[in-house]
């Protein structure tokens, strides 16, 4: 069997950027591709922006049935992630993903597995250029790799091989993910039981609760190196040294974090996110939860993790230069009905084995979905690998 050695570059009609517009969340306008829409390699309809577009824009950035769609900026293990489109309904492209779409004598389908197969390998998370919490590709780094395929008969072999196993594959994972969100159902329903028993008082949460935000960067600058990489500290670049260099505030009892301090991320995504683990000097987009004599750290904890008071906080979330943030104003006056200490105590050790019987739940579903991905790449690259490809 002949096989052509080329580029990527050489086999694409198009790679492209998206359209760069405002867009809304309310469903006012068409639907515009987001990070999030490709996030598990399918186009997800729900995890879009909105937009109005010109008919000159519609023309330009409709996606056309069999585009491939790419995630060139993301966190460093998302970015080379790919989704296939399909036609099932209307999307335009937008300006976080790239465009990809092959010459007619290229099979679309075999093309996306070499390139979930590079995804797969490691290739981008090596490849890919660094920067805090984001990496990114250009269209020159897709555009260099070195491609070698078969002619398109055998490419449509070998791709309908692939989506008749891949099909019993995404069926398994399917069964498994909702397994998994069944799980964590079961603990938000207990965590909101749990937390709205009225027999008790109810009061203003600021009232039981002091919220300091972290801190400016100010002109005083001290390096500071931390094992946990999920701080989120004000980092300022020092090219001279390449360090980074983190803001120590001189009052050390509000601006650091301890493991045990309850943190709240106020800024997306994922918006109002409930922390704890972390130690160090934190910045704005966080907050520090402290509770005082009345109520317990741990049912603070877990009072904020409720998805009563989390879905009431992301509403109330107020938007400063087009990004949506998590203020103390919207969280002191929610109402909390407080038990004595004692029975805070009893509802946290209830949670905490609600909390461990499921984690060993979840462990089981993550172990089950990691082994059915190593069971496609394997098939993926022995195929390709027999085939010269890869």
């Amino acid at each position: 069997m002949i096989f052509k050695k080329e580029t990527i570059g050489d086999v694409l009609e198009i790679i492209m950027n998206g359209i760069n517009c405002k867009q809304n969340k309310d469903g006012y306008g068409e639907k515009i591709t987001r990070i999030e829409t490709i996030a598990h390699r399918k186009i997800n309809y729900q995890k879009v922006g909105f937009a109005k577009l010109t008919e000159e824009n519609k023309k330009k950035y409709k996606l056309i049935n069999n585009d491939i769609l790419f995630s060139h900026i993301n966190s460093p293990i998302h970015v080379g992630k790919t989704a296939l489109y399909n036609g099932e309904e209307d999307i335009y492209h937008g300006v976080n993903l790239l465009k990809l779409r092959v010459k007619k004598h290229i099979n679309v389908s075999y093309f996306n597995c070499f390139l979930i197969l590079l995804f797969e390998d490691g290739y981008w998370a090596k490849n890919a250029k660094q920067s805090v919490n984001q990496a990114s590709v250009n269209q020159l780094d897709i555009k260099k790799i070195l491609f070698t395929y078969p002619v398109l008969s055998e490419q449509k072999r070998i791709s309908a091989k692939f989506d008749i196993l891949f099909s019993e594959i995404d069926r398994m994972t399917l069964d498994t993910e909702k397994v998994k969100n069944n799980i964590e159902k079961i603990l938000e329903k207990s965590l909101e039981k749990l937390f709205n028993n009225k027999i008790y008082k109810e009061r203003e949460l600021g009232s039981v609760c002091k919220f300091v935000g972290g801190s400016q960067p100010s002109k005083s600058y001290f390096e500071y190196e931390s094992k946990n990489s999920n701080i989120r500290f004000i980092q300022i670049r020092d090219y001279k040294s390449d360090k980074h260099i983190v803001y120590i505030p001189k009052d050390k009892t509000k601006k650091f974090c301890n493991k045990n301090d309850v943190m709240i991320g106020r800024y997306g995504p994922p918006l109002f996110q409930i922390l704890r683990g972390l130690e160090g000097a934190y910045n704005v987009a966080l907050m520090k939860a402290i509770p005082q004599k009345e109520i317990t750290n741990d049912y603070l904890f877990y009072f904020l993790k409720n998805k009563k008071i989390q879905d009431y906080i992301i509403k109330k979330s107020l938007r400063a230069a087009g990004q949506s943030g998590v203020n103390k104003q919207a969280l002191e006056p929610y109402k909390i009905n407080l038990p004595p200490i004692i029975e805070q105590n009893k509802i946290v050790n209830i949670i905490k084995k609600i909390e461990e019987q499921s984690n060993i739940l979840l462990s089981l579903s993550e172990k089950k979905l990691e082994s059915i991905l190593k069971l496609k790449l394997s098939y993926l690259k022995n195929e390709l690998q027999r085939n010269k490809v890869a």
